[in-house]
C-alpha cells in the first residue's frame, strides 16, 4: 500500500487520516533501516539537531546540497508561499506535485551522472574508503524504552499507535536496530506496565497515555477537589452584594445578571473558575471580586502566562499582577505564610499546560491561598498538555459569562460568535461584506497588502490602538520588517541599523536595531527582573569591540543596559527581538481600542481564528495567503485557483477545524461511563480528521 495514497472527493482531494498518521511512522522506519544499512557498510551516522533525520559523518555540506536539488526546489516554493515548517503537510503536497511519474528513468545513466558530479568535487572512491570503517561491525543496542515513553508525552497527554512506531523508529536510527527490532520494541512498549490503553478514536486508531502522565493529571484533580471543598474563602451574600454595588457606583453602570452570578459563584471556596467569551466582561466581574475580598482584609493578586497580559489584567481590574513564572518563583522560596488570606487570580488559564497547572495549584494550596481560574476553553489552549481548564470546569463547575461587550458594533459581535462556534461560512460572509477579507496570490503580496492597510489606518487614526498578528514567528518576522520600514519612513527610528542574530522559540532571526525601536525580551532572568515577553523602547545602540549593547526603556519604568554577551543563549543569539507584530498566542487576552490586522495562514484553526478576530473593539482585518491555500488542496503552482469560491471553501474548512488538546483523564472517564465512542468523535478523532482534510 502506498502510504501517501489519497481519496477523491467531489470537490477535490482529501488525505485519508489513517494513512497520513501512518506516513510519519513509515518514514521513520525507512530512515532507521537506511541508517542501519549504512552502518553495515562501515559508515557512521550522526543526528541532526532538532530533526528526525540523520547525516553520514565525513560528507561535506556542499555535496549534500548538490544532491538536494529537488528538496531545495520544494523548500524555495514553500518559502515563496510563506511556509517554513519542514513537517508541513503543504510540503508533502508540493513534493507529490513536483514528481513527474510519466518520465522513464535510466538508472544506469543516472548513477553515472551522479558519480561524475561526485568525482568533480573530489568525492572519489578513495574518499569514500577514508570515511568508512570496514572493521566495525554493527552491534545491537537496546532501544531506550523510558526515553521513548518520555518523548511520547513530551507535548501531549494522548498518543496513537502510529506515534509509538514513529518515536521508536526515530531512536532506532542510532541504535543499530532493524525493522524487526522496531516491531519487537513496539510490542514490548504496548505491554509495558507504564503504558495505559484508552481505547480507539473515531478513526479506529488505538490511543494511549502513560501512568506518569495520568499521575500528573490525577494529582491535579485531587488537589482541585480538596480546594473546591475548602470553604475558608467563602463570603456571605451581603459582602458580595456590597462590593458589586461599590463597583457599579465607581463605573456608573450595572453588572449584568451573568456577571452578578459569576462573582457570587467564585466566592464560595478556595477554588473558583470563570469562563467567558472573548470580550464578555470577565474583567468587570473581577473588579467586584477584588473589592469583595479586600473589604474582608484579604489580598488579591493576579498572574498570567505572558508579561503583557499581566499588564493588561492589572490595568483592567486594579489587581496587582505579574507573570506565572515570577509567582511560582516567589511561592517556591518558602515562607508561604505571607500568602494566607490571599486570592490569586490567573487570567487566560487555558494557556497553562497540565504540569504547570499542577505546580501552581499545589503551591497555592500549600500556601493556604485561594485560586481563581479565568479563561475560555474555546480559545487557544496550552502549547503542551492542554485541556486542564476545560476538564476542571466540567468536574468542579464554573461560572459562565456569555454576552459579548467588547465590540462596538452588532455585526462585529456576531462575527466573534460565528468564529467561536466554527460557523466559518457566516463569519467569512461578514468579513467580505465589510471589506475586511483580502485574499492575495503570494505571501509577499499578502504581507504588503496587510502592512499598507495598517499604515493607512495608523496614519489616519493616530489616537487609536492597532495590532498586527500572525500564527507563526516565521510570518511575524517579515511583517516586523515591513512595519519597521514604515516607522523609518515616518522618521520615528534612528539610522544605526545595527544587525545581530536573535532567538525566539529556538529560531534564529536577524534583526536591525536602532534608537526608537520597540523590542521584546525573550528569556526570563529573575536576577534582573527580566521576563519573557517584557517590552520596551530602545534609547541607545552601541557596537562594542566584540559585543552589542542596547539601552532600553522598559514599559515598567526602568531603563536598563543589556549586552548581547550577557543576555544570549549558548549560540550567542540575543534574547531581544523586535516587537511590532505579534504571534496570535501572545495576543490572547489583549483588548485593542481600534483595529487588528491578521496574516491568515493554513496553520490557523478555529481557536486561532476566534482569538484573532475578537481582539478589536472596531474592525478585525484578515489577509490570506491564497497560494498557501492552493497548495494545501493539492494544486501545483501552475494551476492556481481561478475562482474565489474554491479558496473561500477551503478557508472555511480551516476556520472551523478544531485542534483542542484533551487530558487523558477525559478518556478514562468516558470509558467508565460507556460513552467513549460518541465523545471521541467530538474530540480526538473528528478534530484531527478536520485538521488533515485537504479539500478544494
Amino acid at each position: 500500500m502506498r502510504i501517501s495514497q489519497r481519496s477523491k472527493t467531489a470537490r477535490g482531494v482529501r488525505w485519508n487520516p489513517n494513512r497520513f498518521f501512518w506516513q510519519k511512522a513509515a518514514s521513520g522506519i525507512y530512515r532507521a533501516q537506511l541508517a542501519n544499512g549504512l552502518r553495515e557498510l562501515g559508515f557512521t551516522v550522526e543526528a541532526i539537531d532538532n530533526k528526525p533525520a540523520f547525516e553520514v559523518k565525513g560528507i561535506c555540506q556542499q555535496l549534500c546540497a548538490l544532491f538536494s536539488k529537488r528538496a531545495d526546489a520544494i523548500r524555495a516554493q514553500m518559502e515563496a508561499m510563506g511556509v517554513t515548517n519542514a513537517n508541513s503537510k503543504i510540503g508533502d503536497t508540493i513534493a507529490v506535485n513536483s514528481r513527474d511519474y510519466k518520465e522513464a528513468i535510466d538508472r544506469s545513466a543516472l548513477f553515472a551522472k551522479w558519480q561524475k558530479e561526485m568525482d568533480e568535487r573530489g568525492f572519489t572512491a578513495d574518499k569514500v574508503a577514508d570515511i568508512r570503517d570496514v572493521e566495525t561491525e554493527p552491534y545491537p543496542e537496546a532501544l531506550p524504552l523510558s526515553a521513548v515513553l518520555d518523548s511520547l508525552i513530551e507535548d501531549k497527554a494522548v498518543f496513537r499507535l502510529q506515534d509509538i512506531y514513529a518515536e521508536v523508529a526515530k531512536e532506532a536510527q542510532y541504535t543499530h536496530s532493524t525493522v524487526q527490532d522496531i516491531e519487537d520494541t513496539v510490542r514490548e512498549l504496548l505491554t509495558d506496565e507504564a503504558m495505559v490503553s484508552l481505547g480507539n478514536d473515531i478513526n479506529h486508531n488505538p490511543i494511549y497515555t502513560t501512568k506518569a502522565m495520568l499521575a500528573i493529571e490525577q494529582a491535579l484533580i485531587a488537589t482541585a477537589d480538596a480546594m473546591h471543598a475548602n470553604t475558608h474563602y467563602h463570603l456571605n451574600t451581603a459582602v458580595i452584594d456590597k462590593a458589586i454595588e461599590a463597583q457599579q457606583d465607581a463605573q456608573s453602570f450595572e453588572l449584568s445578571d451573568e456577571q452578578h452570578e459569576a462573582v457570587h459563584a467564585v466566592c464560595q471556596s478556595s477554588l473558583g473558575i470563570i469562563q467567558g467569551k472573548a470580550g464578555a466582561g470577565k474583567s468587570t466581574s473581577l473588579k467586584a471580586l477584588r473589592l469583595a475580598y479586600e473589604s474582608q482584609g484579604m489580598t488579591v493578586r493576579g498572574a498570567t502566562v505572558a508579561r503583557k497580559a499581566a499588564q493588561q489584567l492589572q490595568a483592567d481590574t486594579g489587581i496587582e499582577s505579574g507573570t506565572l513564572a515570577s509567582l511560582l518563583n516567589e511561592l517556591g522560596k518558602g515562607n508561604t505564610e505571607r500568602f494566607n488570606d490571599t486570592v490569586i487570580v490567573v487570567d487566560e488559564a487555558g494557556l497553562m499546560a497540565t504540569p504547570d497547572m499542577l505546580a501552581l495549584m499545589n503551591a497555592v494550596h500549600n500556601a493556604s491561598a485561594k485560586l481563581v481560574l479565568v479563561g475560555e476553553q474555546e480559545q487557544l489552549d496550552a502549547i503542551n498538555h492542554g485541556g486542564s481548564l476545560r476538564y476542571l470546569s466540567q468536574r468542579q463547575g464554573c461560572a459562565r459569562i456569555n454576552t459579548i461587550r467588547r465590540q462596538r458594533e452588532v455585526w462585529a459581535k456576531t462575527l466573534v460568535n460565528d468564529l467561536r462556534s466554527g460557523n466559518a461560512e457566516a463569519a467569512l460572509c461578514t468579513l467580505q461584506g465589510k471589506g475586511l477579507l483580502h485574499i492575495n496570490d503570494t505571501a509577499q503580496d499578502t504581507r504588503e497588502a496587510l502592512v499598507n492597510q495598517w499604515a493607512d489606518y495608523t496614519k489616519a487614526n493616530p489616537q487609536k490602538q492597532s495590532l498586527v498578528m500572525a500564527q507563526r514567528w516565521n510570518d511575524v518576522k517579515p511583517l516586523n520588517d515591513l512595519m519597521r520600514t514604515v516607522y523609518q519612513e515616518r522618521g520615528l527610528l534612528g539610522n544605526e541599523n545595527l544587525i545581530t542574530g536573535g532567538v525566539v522559540s529556538n529560531q534564529t532571526l536577524h534583526f536591525a536595531f536602532s534608537t526608537g525601536e520597540r523590542v521584546r525580551l525573550t528569556k526570563n532572568d529573575y536576577t534582573r527582573n527580566f521576563t519573557n515577553g517584557q517590552q520596551g523602547t530602545v534609547m541607545a545602540v552601541a557596537k562594542l569591540k566584540d559585543d552589542v549593547r542596547l539601552t532600553i526603556a522598559l514599559d515598567d519604568g526602568r531603563t536598563v543596559n543589556i549586552e548581547q554577551s550577557d543576555y544570549c543563549d549558548e549560540q550567542n543569539r540575543f534574547h531581544v527581538v523586535q516587537a511590532y507584530a505579534a504571534i496570535i498566542y501572545s495576543a490572547q487576552g489583549a483588548t485593542i481600542d481600534g483595529d487588528t490586522f491578521t496574516y491568515y495562514s493554513t496553520a490557523m484553526d478555529r481557536a486561532a481564528s476566534y482569538v484573532a478576530g475578537s481582539r478589536a473593539k472596531d474592525k478585525a482585518w484578515f489577509f490570506v495567503n491564497g497560494q498557501e491555500l492552493d497548495a494545501q488542496c493539492g494544486k501545483p503552482d501552475s494551476e492556481k485557483f481561478s475562482d474565489k469560491a474554491s479558496r473561500l471553501d477551503l478557508l472555511a474548512r480551516n476556520m472551523k477545524s478544531n485542534r483542542h488538546k484533551v487530558m487523558a483523564s477525559e478518556y478514562l472517564d468516558e470509558l467508565a461511563n460507556d460513552d467513549f465512542e460518541r465523545s471521541s468523535e467530538k474530540k480526538f478523532g473528528a478534530s484531527k480528521e478536520q485538521e488533515l482534510e485537504l479539500s478544494a
